[in-house]
C-alpha cells in the first residue's frame, strides 16, 4: 500500500499539537484572487501567510507526457520574502513520489562559472529533489550550504518554500531552472521527462522573512492533516496507512550468501582429548545476593575465559563450593582459540545463598584435576514421538515436538498448567495462537546434568492455517528447581507491508485444577514489594492489573484500588501467584513495569499474562511524551517490520516459592564476579585497565556519575516500554539512539574493571534491545537482513534531524547498512560471552552475515566518512577474534585494505578529502578530515592489527595519528571537531574531545614510543573527565568504549616507561582536579541577548579596541547585519560598522582620551555568534542582562566585583543546551562560596525555540568573606549557559586586573 495519500481522513491529532502548530505556523489564509489561490492545508504546511503574496509567475510550460511518473506540466514561482521563493509546479496527473522522483535543478546565483561543473547540470547550485514522500536539498555551492525547504502536496499540485541566498539585479531576483522526473521502477523500464533549462525573472520582495518553523533541510509531502499524530518534530500514520509496501522497496540489488546462517552451540566439550598444560590452576569468582531475600536454588549461568593453550577439555574443570566441597556443575564450549584450546566455557549450577549474602566460589582446572562422578542427575530428557517430557524430581514439563504447547505439572500433585500457549490478536480482534501451525524448527539447544534448553520457532497461526507474525520460544528447566523459564521473542516477520497492527498478545496459562486467589503487589519508592492485593477468585470470574505505563496502574474488582499518586508511581511487581486446594502457580515477568504495557488477569481456570494487554480505549497512550507514541495507535499495537521484542517470564511450577523469591530471581539473577586480573590475563577482551590503588580513580568516579546521572535521565525522559527498554531518548532532540557508539561494551567493559554489578545491567539491557529491535529481522529487500538501524524515530524510521517533521515510515537506505558507520556489536557478543545470552548473539551473528555478503563485496571506498568502515571493521574483528571463523576475519582484510590503499602517506598520513558542508565549518569546500571519525577507522585497524600484527596496520596508525596530533591543542587539551590537511583547526578544540581518539593515539604511541602521544590521550581523557558531565546513552558510549582500553594501554606505558608517574595516572577526584585545572577564559564568547553591552576604559591617553564576532551555534538567521558602535561616556558616537551576519569579522577601532575615561560598546547581532572585545591598555568588562548566555563556555572562569558590604546575592543559571551545567562561586581568597550542578533536557534554549525556559537560581551567602575584591565565577557546561547576577552589579571580565564598576550610562 503507498503511502502517497489524499489528505480526506479526519485530523487524529491532539488539541495541544495542533493548537501549537496553529500559533506557530500563522495561519491567517485570507481570499486569493482564485487564480492564486493557496489552499489552506498549504499555507499550515508550509508556514505562511498567504494575504498579501504576490501573483504566482509562470516560468515554464510543457505537455503532458502521459507516462507514469511525475507528469509536470507548468512551473509557477513568486518571491514572498526576501531570500525566500514560493513555487508550484502542476501535474497532469496525481504523481506518485513514492515510486517515482522529480528533481529541480537551480542555479540560484544564475551564473554557470559556479555550482556544477558537469556537462549536463552546469551551474546548478542546488538540487532539490521529491521522491518517498519527501524533499530534499543537495547542495553544489557551499553559499547555499544554509539553503532551507517546505514542500507539500495537494492532489495534482507540488508546492515548494524555498529560502536561499538569490541574486538580484535591478529589483528582480534572477535564477535558472530546469526540471527532471524519473521513474525507475515503471513495468515499461525507466521512464523520463525533462524541462530545457531557464532563466526565471521575478519582482524581487524586500520584506524581512518572519520565522518560519516549517523550514528545514528537508520536507515530507504528506498534508499534515492526514496524520494521526504531529507535533514539531514528528508525524505518525494514522491506523488505516500501513505505510510502504514490499513493491516499494524492493531493489534490484542481489546478495548471494555464501552459507547458512550459523547458529548457536553449546557442546560440552570440543573434542580434543589433549591434556591441560597446568597441573592445577584456581579462577576464583564472587556471587552476592542483593534483595535481601533469601533463595534456595538461584539460578548462575556465566562465560569463563580462559588463557589460550591452558585447557582442552571441559573433563579437566570443577566446581568448588565456598565450603571447598565440590559442587554438580554444567560446563560447554563457547569459544576457542586456534590451537583448538578453550577460549571459553558457559559454567551454570544452582545454589542456594542467604539473603545479602557474599559468596566465594572457585574453578579449578588443570592435568591433575578430575570432575568426581556424582549421582545420575535428576534433571531427564525424555523423548517420544510426539512429546519432550522433562523432569528434574520436582516438576515436570510436557513439550509438543510438532507445534508449540506446554503443559507442567509438580510431581506427585494434581496441580499445574493443563496448556501453555501464546494468542495472538490482529487488528480485527482474530486470534492467532503460537500453536496453531507445526513449528518451522524445534531443537535441544542446550542438555546437561544442569540445565536443558528447547528451542521452538514459528509463525502464529489461525483454525485456517493462516499464519500472522513469528515467534522464538526458549524453554529451560533447571536440576532441582521449581522454575521454568520462558523466553518469548515476538517478530514482525511480515513483509508486505510496512506496518502490522495488532488487537493484543497473551500468554495463556490454563490451570489444571481451581483457583481460589490470586496475590500481587506494587513496589515501593525503592523497588521492593508492597504488602501483597489478594483478590477472591470464588466471588468474582476474574480480577486484572493492568500496568498502563511506567508510572500509571489500574485494577479491576475483586483486587483493591491501586495505591499511590502522582508523586509515587504505580509500579506493579513482577511476580503474580495463584492458589488452590490442590495448589498454587508463580508467575514473574522479567521487569514488568519497566516494559509496560503489561497486564495480568487471572480466573479460577486461567492465567493470562498479558504482554501486549488489550489496550483499555482508543484514546490509550495518547497523553503520553510524542516519542513514546508511536507503537499506539486507536486502540492497537503497531509495529514495523523487521522489528522484535522478547518478554522472559519465570514459571514457579509448585507454587511455593515467595513472590518475593520469584521477584528476584526474575528482575536480579546472581552475578559471577570474576577478578579483573583475569580477565585481562586471559586476553580475550581488549587490554584491561586493572585497578591499581589510587591509580584511575578520577574514571571510575566519573564513571559513577555517569551511571546515577543517566538512571536519573532514564527516569525523567521515561525511557520505558516494550520496546524502548534498554534505549536512550534525545539524539539530535527527537530520536532514539539506538545505543549510539555500543553504550552495552562501554559498561561491560567497566563491570569488569570494577565488579560493579549496575553495568553488567545496564550493559545487558542494552544488549538485549539491540538485538530485537535495532537489528532488521525481516524486510522485502534481503540485503539489509540483519543490518543495524542508526539513531531513528521509534528506532527505525527517519534518522536525521534535518526532516521539519520526521516520520516512522522510512524506506530503508545506506543508513540501514553496514556503511552506514553505525554498526557495532561488540556489546552484544560480550553479552553472549559473560551470560551466554543468546538473542544478542544470533543477531551478531545476522549483523555478521550482513557485513560479509552484502556489504563487503562491493565495498570500495571510505567516502567522506571514514567509520563508515571503522565500525564494521570492529565488528568483524569482534566476531572474528570471539568465533575464530575466518570468514569474518577475510572480510576485515578487506575492508582494511581499502582503508589503507586509500590512505596518503605523502599527504600528512589521513584520508583527505573534501569535506562535506557541515564538516567544513568556516570554510566551504575544505580539504582535510573529521577528527571523530578518524578515531573510529583507526580503531577497527588497530583491533586488526592486535590480532594479524599486520606491519601496514601498524605503519597506518602511527601515520594517521601523526596528521592527528597536528591539531591537537596542549593548552586546551583537546582536539577539533574537523581540520585541514596542514592541521588547521576549522573548529574551535574543545578540552576533552574527541573521546574517540586517545585510544588509537595512546595505541600509536605505544607502537613508536612517542612520549607526546601518550602525553597527549592522557591529558585529553582527563580533561574530558573533568568537562564531559554527559548523562546520555550517546554521550557515555562516546567516552567509554574506546576509552576503558586506553586506560590500559596508557596503564601499561607508564607502568614500563615512567613508574614514578604510574602510581598517581589520573588519581584524586574530580572536584578538586576540576578546581586545579580550569583556566581562565580567553575569550567573553557573550552570546545572548540580541543586544550586548561591553565598558571600555583607557588605562593611558589611546588604545585601539579589538572587536571579534566568532560564528557559533545553528540558530536560523534572523538579520542581514550586525552592528557595531562605540560611544563615550557622554553618548557620543565615536565609531560604528556593521557586517552581515553570516560572516566571520574582526574590527579595530581606535580610542583617545583620558586615563579612566569610559567608553561603551553596543553590540546588535542576532545570536548566530558570539563576541569578544579587548585590547592593549584597556580594561574591558561585559555587561550581563536579563537572558544573557556564554556560548561554548567549556569550562572557564570569569570575574565579577560585589561591592563593600554585600550580604548576599544570586546568579541565574540556565543550561542552554541538552546535558550538564555547573557553577562554582570563589571569593576573593579562594574558598569555594557556593556551586550548583544540573542537568538539562529538552529543546535548546534560545530565542528561535520559545527562549529560556527552564533555570536554576543560585543563592550565595557572603558570610565572613570579604567583598570589594575581585570574586570568580567557575562556570562549565556542555554546550552554552546562560548567566544573570542579580544583587551585584552585573559586569564579568576574564582577567581580574581588568576588573572595573563603570559608572551608570547616561
Amino acid at each position: 500500500m503507498s503511502t502517497t495519500i489524499i489528505p480526506a481522513t479526519p485530523h487524529l491529532t491532539r488539541p495541544l499539537a495542533r493548537h501549537y502548530l496553529a500559533m506557530t505556523t500563522l495561519l491567517l489564509c485570507a481570499a486569493l484572487p482564485a487564480q492564486n489561490a493557496i489552499p489552506t492545508a498549504v499555507c499550515e504546511q508550509l508556514g505562511v501567510v498567504a494575504d498579501g503574496v504576490p501573483a504566482l509567475q509562470t516560468i515554464t510550460e510543457v505537455a503532458p507526457s502521459g507516462r507514469a511518473l511525475p507528469d509536470f506540466t507548468r512551473v509557477q514561482a513568486t518571491a514572498v520574502a526576501k531570500n525566500r521563493l514560493l513555487f508550484n509546479i502542476t501535474f497532469a496527473q496525481k504523481p506518485d513520489f513514492q515510486s517515482a522522483s522529480l528533481i529541480v535543478y537551480l542555479d540560484l546565483d544564475n551564473n554557470p562559472g559556479t555550482g556544477r561543473k558537469d556537462k549536463h547540470h552546469p551551474g546548478v547550485d542546488l538540487m532539490v529533489t521529491f521522491g518517498g514522500n519527501a524533499a530534499g536539498t543537495t547542495v553544489h555551492n557551499n553559499t547555499m550550504s544554509n539553503a532551507r525547504i517546505a514542500a507539500t502536496q495537494e492532489d495534482t499540485e507540488l508546492w515548494l518554500l524555498l529560502e536561499a541566498p538569490l541574486h538580484s539585479v535591478d529589483g528582480k531576483n534572477l535564477f535558472g531552472l530546469h526540471l527532471l522526473a524519473e521513474n525507475k521502477l515503471s513495468a515499461e523500464g525507466k521512464l523520463a521527462k525533462s524541462s530545457p533549462h531557464q532563466v526565471a525573472t521575478i519582482a524581487a520582495n524586500d520584506r524581512e522573512p518572519d520565522k518560519n518553523r516549517a523550514l528545514g533541510r528537508s520536507s515530507s509531502l504528506v498534508p499534515l492533516s492526514y496524520y494521526g499524530y504531529y507535533n514539531d518534530k514528528i508525524a505518525l500514520l494514522p491506523l488505516e496507512n500501513k505505510g510502504l509496501s514490499a513493491d516499494q522497496v524492493r531493489s534490484s540489488k542481489t546478495i548471494e550468501p555464501g552459507r547458512p546462517r550459523p547458529e548457536l552451540s553449546l557442546p560440552p566439550d570440543s573434542g580434543v582429548t589433549r591434556l591441560a598444560r597446568d597441573n592445577r590452576h584456581e579462577v576464583t569468582f564472587e556471587l552476592l545476593e542483593e534483595t535481601g531475600v533469601a533463595r534456595k536454588a538461584a539460578r548462575v549461568r556465566f562465560g569463563l575465559p580462559l588463557p589460550q593453550g591452558r585447557l582442552f577439555q571441559t573433563a579437566q574443570l570443577r566446581l568448588l563450593a565456598p565450603d571447598g566441597n565440590e559442587a554438580p556443575a554444567q560446563f560447554a564450549v563457547m569459544g576457542l582459540w586456534p590451537d583448538q584450546s578453550l577460549k571459553w566455557v558457559l559454567v551454570q549450577f544452582n545454589t542456594a545463598i542467604a539473603a545479602n549474602e557474599r559468596q566465594l566460589w572457585r574453578l579449578e582446572y588443570g592435568r591433575d584435576v578430575r570432575a568426581r562422578a556424582h549421582r545420575p542427575t535428576q534433571l531427564l530428557l525424555k523423548n517420544t514421538p510426539q512429546n519432550a517430557v522433562i523432569s528434574n524430581g520436582l516438576i515436570q514439563v510436557v513439550v509438543n515436538k510438532e507445534r508449540f504447547g506446554l503443559a507442567m505439572s509438580e510431581t506427585g500433585s494434581p496441580a499445574g498448567i493443563k496448556q501453555l500457549d501464546v494468542v495472538l490478536r490482529d487488528e480485527a480482534g482474530k486470534p492467532f495462537q503460537a500453536s496453531g501451525a507445526a513449528c518451522d524448527d524445534w531443537r535441544v539447544e542446550e542438555q546437561g546434568p544442569e540445565r536443558i534448553v528447547v528451542r521452538m520457532a514459528g509463525r502464529y497461526s489461525d483454525r485456517q492455517g493462516r499464519g500472522l507474525m513469528s515467534y522464538v520460544a526458549r524453554l529451560t528447566c533447571q536440576r532441582q528447581s521449581p522454575l521454568v523459564e520462558l523466553s518469548w521473542t515476538h517478530i514482525n516477520s511480515e513483509t508486505d507491508v510496512e506496518f502490522t497492527d495488532i488487537s493484543s498478545l497473551y500468554l495463556s496459562a490454563t490451570h489444571a485444577t481451581t483457583m481460589n486467589t490470586v496475590a500481587a503487589a506494587f513496589q515501593d519508592s525503592d523497588g521492593r514489594p508492597q504488602k501483597a492485593m489478594v483478590a477472591d477468585l470464588q466471588t468474582q470470574s476474574s480480577a486484572t492489573i493492568f500496568q498502563l505505563d511506567d508510572r500509571r496502574a489500574q485494577c479491576s474488582a475483586p483486587f483493591p484500588a491501586v495505591p499511590g499518586n502522582d508523586k509515587s508511581p504505580q509500579r506493579l511487581d513482577s511476580a503474580v501467584s495463584t492458589s488452590g486446594v490442590h495448589g498454587g502457580l508463580g508467575i514473574a515477568v522479567q521487569k514488568l513495569w519497566q516494559r509496560w504495557p503489561k497486564a495480568i488477569s487471572a480466573g479460577s481456570n486461567e492465567l493470562l499474562i498479558g504482554l501486549l494487554p488489550t489496550q483499555p480505549s482508543e484514546n490509550y497512550g495518547q497523553d503520553l511524551p510524542y516519542y513514546l507514541l508511536y507503537p499506539f495507535l486507536k486502540g492497537k499495537y503497531r509495529s514495523k517490520w523487521g522489528m522484535a521484542f522478547t518478554e522472559k517470564i519465570l514459571i514457579d511450577v509448585t507454587g511455593n516459592l515467595s513472590r518475593r523469591e520469584l521477584s528476584a530471581e526474575a528482575d536480579w539473577p546472581l552475578i559471577a564476579v570474576l577478578p579483573a586480573e583475569w580477565y585481562d590475563s586471559c586476553r580475550v577482551f581488549d587490554d584491561i585497565a586493572v585497578p591499581q590503588g589510587k591509580q584511575l580513580s578520577l574514571w571510575d568516579e566519573w564513571f559513577a556519575k555517569r551511571y546515577d546521572g543517566n538512571m536519573r535521565r532514564r527516569e525523567q525522559q521515561r525511557e520505558y516500554g516494550f520496546f524502548n527498554f534498554g534505549d536512550s531518548f534525545g539524539e539530535r532532540g527527537r530520536n532514539w539512539t539506538n545505543n549510539e557508539y555500543d553504550f552495552a561494551l562501554g559498561q561491560f567493559l567497566q563491570f569488569l574493571r570494577s565488579g560493579d554489578r549496575r553495568y553488567y545491567r545496564l550493559g545487558m539491557e542494552a544488549a538485549r534491545h539491540q538485538a530485537d529491535v535495532d537489528i532488521v529481522h525481516a524486510y522485502p529487500d534481503p540485503f539489509y537482513i540483519g543490518s543495524n538501524h542508526q539513531h531513528s524515530i521509534g528506532h527505525t524510521g527517519q534518522w536525521s534531524q534535518n526532516p521539519v517533521r520526521a516520520t516512522w515510515t522510512h524506506r530503508y537506505d545506506a543508513h540501514t547498512d553496514a556503511r552506514n558507520g553505525h554498526t557495532w556489536l561488540e556489546g552484544m557478543v560480550t553479552a553472549w560471552c559473560l551470560a551466554g545470552e543468546p538473542r544478542p548473539m544470533e543477531a551478531s551473528y545476522a549483523l555478521g552475515e550482513h557485513i560479509l555478503w552484502a556489504m563487503t563485496p562491493d565495498f570500495k571506498a571510505l567516502g567522506t566518512h571514514e567509520r563508515s568502515a571503522g565500525w564494521s571493521l570492529k565488528a568483524a574483528m569482534s566476531l572474528y577474534k570471539h568465533t575464530g571463523d575466518q570468514l569474518y576475519l577475510d572480510a576485515a582484510k578487506k575492508i582494511f585494505a581499502v582503508a589503507y590503499n586509500e590512505q596518503k602517506f605523502d599527504q600528512g598520513g589521513a584520508w583527505p578529502h573534501v569535506l562535506p558542508s557541515d564538516h567544513a565549518g568556516k570554510e566551504p569546500g575544505a580539504v582535510g578530515n573529521c577528527l571523530f571519525l578518524m578515531g573510529t577507522i583507526l580503531s577497527g585497524i588497530k583491533d586488526y592489527h592486535e590480532v594479524t600484527r599486520d606491519e601496514r596496520a601498524a605503519r597506518s596508525i602511527v601515520a594517521a595519528v601523526g596528521w592527528i596530533m597536528l591539531s591537537y591543542d596542549r593548552e586546551v587539551r583537546g582536539w577539533p571537531y574537523t581540520a585541514k590537511l596542514d592541521g588547521t583547526p576549522l573548529w574551535r578544540p574543545s578540552p576533552g574531545s574527541s573521546p574517540m581518539l586517545p585510544q588509537v593515539v595512546a595505541y600509536a604511541g605505544l607502537l613508536s614510543n612517542n612520549r607526546d602521544m601518550i602525553q597527549a590521550a592522557k591529558d585529553c581523557l582527563e580533561a574530558m573527565l573533568l568537562r564531559n558531565q554527559d548523562s546520555s546513552g550517546k554521550g557515555i558510549a562516546a567516552s567509554t568504549q574506546l576509552n576503558a582500553n586506553a586506560l590500559a594501554i596508557l596503564q601499561r606505558w607508564y607502568a614500563e616507561n615512567a613508574p614514578a608517574e604510574a602510581a598517581t595516572l589520573l588519581s584524586g577526584n574530580l572536584a578538586d582536579a576540576w578546581l586545579k585545572n580550569i583556566t581562565d577564559a580567553k575569550e567573553f564568547r557573550f552570546r545572548a541577548p540580541d543586544k550586548k553591552q561591553f565598558a571600555l576604559r583607557l588605562r593611558g591617553d589611546s588604545a585601539t579596541v579589538h572587536i571579534r564576532r566568532s560564528s557559533h551555534g545553528a540558530m536560523p538567521k534572523r538579520a542581514e547585519f550586525a552592528t557595531v558602535r562605540i560611544s563615550d561616556a557622554k553618548g557620543q558616537v565615536v565609531a560604528n560598522d556593521r557586517c552581515r551576519t553570516d560572516d566571520e569579522k574582526s574590527f579595530a577601532f581606535p580610542l583617545t582620551g583620558q586615563p579612566g575615561d569610559v567608553f561603551w560598546l553596543d553590540i546588535d547581532d542576532d545570536q548566530r555568534a558570539v563576541w569578544d572585545a579587548r585590547g592593549d591598555g584597556l580594561d574591558v568588562v561585559g555587561k550581563l542582562a536579563p537572558g544573557s548566555s556564554i556560548g561554548g563556555v567549556q569550562s572557564s572562569r570569569y570575574f565579577f566585583l560585589p561591592p563593600t558590604g554585600t550580604r548576599s546575592f544570586r546568579v541565574k543559571l540556565t543550561g542552554v543546551h541538552n546535558g550538564s551545567y555547573a557553577c562554582v562561586v570563589m571569593d576573593g581568597s579562594g574558598n569555594k562560596r557556593a556551586q550548583f550542578e544540573g542537568q538539562y533536557h529538552g529543546d535548546a534554549q534560545i530565542v528561535t525555540l520559545g527562549g529560556v525556559q527552564n533555570s536554576h537560581v543560585l543563592t550565595v551567602d557572603v558570610g565572613d568573606a570579604t567583598c570589594g575584591v575581585p570574586w570568580a565565577l567557575l562556570l562549565a557546561a556542555a554546550g552554552d549557559i546562560g548567566i544573570e547576577l542579580v544583587d551585584v552589579p552585573p559586569f564579568l571580565t576574564t582577567n581580574p586586573k581588568q576588573l572595573f564598576i563603570p559608572d551608570d550610562r547616561k
